[in-house]
């Protein structure tokens, strides 16, 4: 309890008994300016005491020069400018749960010995329960030598200049109370691993100047307990070990800014359930840069983010859209996203990622590192400067897939565009690899599609063409003139949108003619086709497999393709698939908008958002027939000629459910040699029914259909800078009439979307399926049934979808297909180095010359082939498996054979890998790296017929292993059109009647029968749709009905209407009468005569009489009383016509009509 100091004092050669030349477990011991040397173990021991210890020297002591078991709970521990050299270890201290606070600064360390033990630093494990302030200790590191959890209400301060050392794989900072690293520019704090020599000198005494690896210690995380926690200019590199993350957070309160965070083995920030702000930071040569899951939402602005294998940034949770913008992804070209920017040459991000608008440089230089060039363009020649101040390792990005390592390259480009050209400084291990690029263009025309258009209307064109902007002007031109272009959006890939208008022009060659601002006048090397022109309907596809894991989000396509030559405007699309409980949704390349009408109105995306106003609606019925389903109405207002709009979706669902999509008749005919004209028949039906519920709620109300023209209008405006496929939800488009028309009524948005539910639910209302139904084409709508299963055939082949398990399908030139494969990890142990895919056609059945390939991919990695293409040739890069994935399509157009390859090279080299444990297609187990597909069209033979089949299966070739054969793909063509009667019809007494109905079609089968009455000889209406052979019907009493069915069969064949009703009757409030029973003709159809037979309970009063087709009466056959019991007639019919007849009998005050044919 005594007090102790010691002052200027040399204490040196001890170390026996007690282990150490001083032993301190005194609070009130004072150590200033003092020696202390030569121990035989330690040169201080400090026990559960906080003596101050300041401005002394340390050296040559065996093993720890202080080494601390624990500090006192009630006094700060004072260490300040003192001096080590040539210790085993400076400093190491044990941390107890109640320590107090510690106050560190101005220590030096150097000279650590160099057997492997030695430690030039203060060496912490245990847990901080006060205050700790590590501060002014530019060469005296802080070294996690264990775990350090800094509990709640605690903190741990770090100032500028510290450089803090973490031991090993498992070693990290747990953050319950608050981290400060608050540092300064070019005088950062530093997080690494105990073996690096890049920061804070040679701390392990090894002198080993090999830069470490990543994963050397784990990481810091931050619990959900944490705050006022900071980040800031440090440069926190190698850990990813134990964890997988460098920096893990969970924080609310926490900011990342102006660090740079690289060389983790996974994640170089892992973020999860809190949402920190990270800003200004160099983010690089990790695995992952940011992973983002459990809901978290952080901001993530003017970062840059390079060399991350597999993404910049991830997002895993669908519901959250993490806000991305304004970071520079590496490349001037923005992030690669396989569905949104599939041209980005930047680090990848995930879906559900804001990155638009993005940086085109790095705006920050965190190292001194940062490289800079300049360049000279002569044509297609160019001369590359290197301007950096720094040296080291330099590698050039030309931007067309060629690289060079010369300082000052001389490169000549073969075909014009903008091309996005990068110098790399390589960090060497110490610094994070750093980036500028810079657009190259070389003018002129690249490339354009379509080759050919038609001459009645607008048509756009891609074209592909270097250093165009705003005042760059487009012209097609042969000699008699030129034609300007309409419109021209200009994107930031170097390509362009181009809408001409050709109609009336003269068929024959073109050239297609760029102009920039300076005069520069080039054409393209190709012409461009002007024929005849066309409009086509829209042809819809869903491009999916037929089974899918249970609730495992599985990707659906929905192909909407304009087969014309000129564009297409206005085209209804509607997807819905069952509304099964627990079924989740969510499209990936869709960006839902609003019509520029709605949006001067103040009905943008952003309001109906705000409204919780959904883009689908449930429904129970859709146009008459029962569907519990979730129905998408959406509105294409554009599809260029000749291409296909994809929307893709990704659904989980955990039981069995139906997909099911439809496309309808454009809008807008673009046949303007005849003037544009609104073809929207189904828009037309739609918005009168939407305007007589409105009336309902608002009478009176006579704008719906002034409204409905303002927001459809032909020719809208295309969305440009974006890969997005941006749609129009109809329900938004219906709401927005609703309360434009009926704002002093409609008491909230709901109440407007609740009827807008109504035009698209049609429930029970007949006169909606009377107006609407008859513009769905039954042949344009697809139907998939999911089966949700726990596994299925990796290896498969999918086709087009069809009904039934024969795949049965109405006529179709061209059928899709997609051949799945997968290194199945139940069976594999290493990965695929080859595959190879083979499909061979029957001649006979298939057009091999209209054979395109669509695309392929290889993981989570899809390369779209180009329109048109035969064959195929891509690399794609598969970074965190440091494999490049060599792919090659061949068609061998004599023996109808597709060869696709996969290949597994090295990226350094360019070779094919020899290592058995590396290769392209790794064991399915982290889904979908394992896996890939290659997808195709090809067209059939024009002699199609009624009944074809056609099967296609293909062989997959795993390296060298025996070939793995998939399924036989069917379809079957159901050509003919069904065929249906009213057989009969049975009054009942309360208004009500039940029709019998027969039918047949011997291929796919009748899915529904339409009923169609004409009341009192009125004109014919639809009155019910049923999918059975027995119906019940409506009517009024004593009102004369004529009926007939018509059928439709499961692949949409429509029967024709004869011209004649099946059956006639009388709506009586009396029994029922069924005309087989009571009243017979035989035979029929006849020639000579006739036998009639009526068959009576109850003597009646009856009469016979027979009418031609226009009602006329030919003849009375009897009139009189018959009593009860059979009575039977015999009549010559030589003197009546062929044809069609009408036999009418009144039985009492009941009639009965039959169809009579004559031959």
């Amino acid at each position: 309890g005594g007090i102790g100091q010691l002052s200027y004092c040399f204490v040196g050669y001890g170390g026996g008994e007690f282990s150490a030349n001083i032993h301190a477990n005194r609070n009130a011991v004072k150590i200033d300016n003092c020696t202390i040397s030569y121990s035989n173990e330690r040169g201080i021991w400090i026990g559960d005491a906080s003596p101050d210890i300041n401005n002394c020297t340390f050296n040559n002591n065996k093993t720890q020069a202080v080494w601390i078991e624990g500090f006192d709970s009630l006094k700060t521990f004072t260490f300040t400018n003192n001096t080590f050299k040539n210790n085993a270890w400076a400093v190491y201290a044990n941390l107890s749960e109640d320590s107090n606070d510690i106050f560190l600064s101005g220590n030096t360390s150097t000279g650590a010995d160099a057997n492997g033990f030695g430690r030039n630093g203060f060496g912490m494990a245990g847990t901080i329960s006060g205050k700790v302030k590590y501060t002014g200790q530019r060469n005296f590191p802080f070294i996690i030598w264990d775990d350090v959890t800094v509990k709640e209400n605690a903190s741990l301060d770090i100032s500028a200049g510290t450089t803090v050392k973490f031991n090993d794989y498992w070693d990290g900072i747990n953050v319950y109370g608050s981290l400060i690293a608050d540092a300064e520019y070019n005088n950062p704090i530093v997080f690494a691993a105990l073996s690096s020599d890049c920061f804070g000198g040679d701390t392990a005494g090894d002198l080993d100047t090999i830069p470490t690896n990543p994963g050397e210690w784990s990481g810091i995380y931050f619990d959900t307990l944490s705050n006022h926690n900071l980040l800031k200019n440090c440069i926190i590199t190698s850990g990813g070990g134990e964890g997988g993350a460098m920096i893990h957070t969970k924080s609310k309160d926490l900011l990342i800014d102006s660090c740079m965070i690289f060389n983790s083995a996974y994640h170089g920030i892992l973020i999860g359930d809190n949402s920190p702000v990270i800003t200004n930071n160099i983010i690089s040569d990790n695995k992952i840069g940011i992973y983002v899951y459990g809901g978290a939402n952080p901001l993530i602005h003017g970062n840059t983010f390079n060399k991350n294998e597999i993404f910049g940034v991830q997002n895993v949770d669908g519901n959250v859209v993490v806000d991305a913008r304004n970071n520079f992804w590496g490349s001037s070209t923005g992030p690669f996203n396989a569905n949104t920017n599939p041209d980005g040459l930047g680090n990848a991000v995930s879906d559900f990622v804001d990155y638009d608008p993005w940086l085109t440089n790095s705006q920050i230089d965190l190292t001194g590192h940062k490289p800079d060039f300049d360049f000279v363009v002569n044509g297609n020649k160019v001369s590359f400067i290197n301007l950096s101040q720094t040296g080291g390792q330099f590698v050039w990005d030309l931007g067309d897939m060629s690289n060079d390592i010369v300082n000052n390259p001389f490169h000549v480009y073969e075909k014009p565009g903008d091309y996005h050209v990068c110098l790399e400084s390589l960090g060497s291990g110490c610094f994070p690899t750093e980036s500028v690029c810079k657009k190259i263009s070389i003018k002129g025309i690249s490339s354009f599609l379509p080759k050919e258009a038609g001459n009645i209307g607008l048509v756009t064109m891609d074209i592909a063409a270097g250093a165009i902007n705003n005042n760059t002007q487009f012209f097609i031109r042969d000699n008699s003139g030129q034609i300007s272009a309409e419109e021209v959006y200009i994107y930031q890939n170097g390509t362009a949108k181009v809408i001409f208008d050709l109609s009336g022009v003269s068929t024959g060659q073109k050239d297609l003619v760029i102009q920039y601002e300076d005069g520069t006048i080039l054409s393209a090397d190709t012409k461009l086709n002007v024929v005849n022109g066309y409009e086509a309907e829209p042809s819809l596809e869903i491009i999916a497999r037929g089974a899918a894991l249970i609730n495992v989000w599985t990707k659906y396509e929905i192909k909407v393709t304009n087969p014309g030559n000129v564009d297409m405007f206005g085209v209804p699309v509607w997807i819905a698939f069952s509304e099964v409980p627990g079924i989740e949704a969510r499209f990936t390349n869709v960006e839902f908008t609003t019509s520029p009408y709605e949006i001067s109105k103040g009905y943008d995306k952003k309001f109906y958002e705000d409204n919780n106003i959904d883009v689908f609606i449930v429904v129970d019925s859709i146009f008459g027939q029962a569907d519990h389903s979730r129905v998408y109405p959406l509105y294409l207002p554009l599809i260029p000629a000749g291409q296909s709009i994809s929307l893709k979706m990704e659904i989980k669902s955990p039981e069995d459910f139906d997909f099911q999509a439809w496309v309808n008749d454009p809008y807008f005919s673009n046949d303007l040699t005849r003037g544009p004209s609104f073809n929207g028949r189904l828009l037309g039906c739609l918005g009168s029914i939407f305007v007589d519920k409105l009336i309902e709620v608002v009478p009176g109300v006579d704008c719906a259909n002034t409204v409905i023209k303002s927001i459809y209008k032909p020719f809208s405006p295309l969305q440009s800078n974006s890969p997005k496929v941006f749609v129009w939800p109809s329900g938004w488009d219906y709401v927005s009439i609703g309360l434009d028309c009926g704002k002093s009524v409609f008491a909230s948005v709901k109440m407007a979307y609740e009827i807008t539910k109504l035009v698209v639910n049609l429930r029970n209302d007949i006169a909606a399926i009377r107006d609407c139904q008859k513009n769905f084409d039954p042949k344009k709508k697809k139907k998939k049934p999911i089966d949700i299963v726990h596994s299925f055939d990796p290896n498969e082949k999918e086709g087009p979808s069809g009904y039934g398990s024969d795949n049965y399908l109405s006529y179709q030139d061209n059928l899709t297909y997609t051949i799945y494969f997968e290194n199945d990890p139940d069976s594999a142990q290493v990965p695929a180095h080859t595959v190879l895919v083979v499909d061979s056609f029957d001649m006979s059945v298939f057009d091999i010359n209209s054979f395109q390939i669509n695309g392929v991919t290889v993981g989570d990695n899809l390369v779209n082939g180009l329109p048109g293409a035969k064959t195929f040739a891509a690399n794609i890069n598969l970074s965190d498996l440091n494999v490049d994935a060599r792919v090659t399509v061949d068609l061998d157009t004599i023996l109808g054979v597709m060869q696709c390859k996969f290949y597994s090279l090295d990226p350094d080299t360019g070779n094919e890998i020899e290592d058995p444990f590396s290769g392209f297609l790794p064991p399915n187990i982290n889904k979908p790296e394992g896996e890939g597909n290659v997808t195709f069209t090809i067209g059939l033979k024009k002699y199609i017929y009624d009944g074809l089949t056609v099967r296609n299966k293909a062989a997959i070739y795993f390296d060298a292993n025996k070939p793995i054969n998939t399924n036989n793909f069917i379809n079957t063509f159901d050509l003919s059109n069904p065929e249906s009667n009213i057989t009969s019809v049975e009054s009942l007494n309360n208004g009500n009647a039940i029709v019998n109905i027969s039918g047949e079609d011997s291929l796919s089968g009748i899915d529904y029968y339409e009923i169609w009455a004409s009341e009192n000889d009125g004109s014919y209406k639809i009155i019910d749709i049923t999918k059975n052979t027995v119906d019940t019907i409506s009517g009024t009493t004593g009102s004369h009905y004529k009926l007939y069915s018509i059928a439709v069969d499961n692949v949409g064949n429509k029967e024709e209407y004869s011209g004649n009703p099946d059956v006639e009757f009388v709506m009586t409030s009396t029994y029922n009468i069924s005309l087989d029973k009571y009243f017979s003709i035989y035979p029929n159809p006849a020639q000579d005569y006739i036998t009639l037979t009526i068959d009576l309970k109850n003597s009646e009063n009856v009469s016979l009489d027979i009418y031609n087709q226009l009602g006329e009466r030919i003849e009375n056959i009897f009139y009189g009383n018959l009593y009860n019991g059979i009575w039977q007639k015999q009549l010559n019919i030589d003197n009546l016509e062929s044809g069609l007849y009408f036999i009418n009998c009144k039985i009492g005050n009941k009639k009965i009509t039959r169809k009579l044919i004559i031959q």
